[in-house]
């Protein structure tokens, strides 16, 4: 299920009774705290699991925060590209 602004926009700043959080494309989660508090994450699975905060809402929109995805992940796994999708034999 991805997140709409509509959704953010509803959830922003109203008290909750606990953490939750929602998934979206591509590894995007929303964090929604207890005191309405919205943030976005990653979550990226190599051998350790490990979460990276992307920004708060609304000083990053959800559009800002799904177009760091692609360029986070290619990041994150570049040190890792041949062992994962091995060599093209480039030498």
């Amino acid at each position: 299920m991805s997140i709409s602004d509509t959704k953010l926009r509803g959830l922003s700043n109203k008290k909750q009774e606990k953490r939750f959080e929602l998934m979206d494309l591509d590894g995007l989660r929303l964090r929604v705290s207890e005191r309405g508090l919205l943030y976005f994450n990653n979550v990226i699975l190599l051998t350790i699991k490990k979460r990276l905060s992307l920004g708060r809402y609304p000083e990053l929109t959800l559009s800002q925060a799904r177009e760091k995805i692609p360029k986070l992940r290619q990041l994150i796994l570049e040190p890792f590209k041949n062992e994962l999708f091995g060599t093209h034999g480039d030498g």
